[in-house]
């Protein structure tokens, strides 16, 4: 009788372990769904990742600057996105982007102007992207896209919480190509 007392005991502490097991691989999974659904909230921008974006690296988010990289590695494409206090001339940031690519082999396109965005397409190799930048006449922002352009352009059409004048809906130009 003992015996069967103590089985009984163990088959009830094995079912109580197989329960928190169970209940713990479910907060695991519920957990791994919270943080592809994470959400990025900078001073100038707040982002859901989704499941297919990343933040590559640490992002630098302080009161006047923010820098940060994402990287959708299901569609081969990355994002740079940098937003400072400053007066810093869009064109003068794109020339120089411009010419640090050309260094690295890129053939650029013109700078071209979409509403108040300045903007410039490139490929390195078989690599297409685009750069762009804006001001409202008191912070700067600047966004660079490789991979697929039109994911980039679908991402950053997903960022909310901005300031109209310095994130305004000027990617129409580059989706359309």
């Amino acid at each position: 009788m003992a015996r069967s007392s103590y089985l009984a005991a163990l088959c009830s502490k094995l079912k109580a372990s197989v329960t928190a097991i169970g209940l713990g691989l479910v907060m695991m999974l519920l957990s791994l769904n919270a943080a592809s659904a994470e959400t990025l909230k900078t001073n100038y921008f707040s982002v859901d990742l989704g499941s297919t974006w990343a933040i590559a690296g640490t992002p630098h988010n302080m009161e006047h600057s923010v820098n940060v990289n994402f990287i959708n590695r299901n569609a081969g494409s990355s994002i740079n996105v940098v937003v400072g206090a400053g007066t810093h001339k869009p064109f003068t940031l794109l020339t120089n982007l411009q010419q640090a690519l050309h260094a690295q082999g890129a053939h650029t396109k013109a700078i071209q102007q979409y509403g108040s965005v300045l903007y410039f397409e490139f490929n390195i190799g078989p690599i297409k992207g685009f750069a762009c930048s804006n001001s409202n006449n008191k912070d700067t922002m600047s966004i660079t896209v490789m991979g697929n352009p039109q994911v980039g352009v679908q991402f950053i059409h997903s960022f909310y919480d901005t300031d109209p004048t310095l994130f305004p809906n000027f990617m129409a130009a580059v989706a359309k190509k």
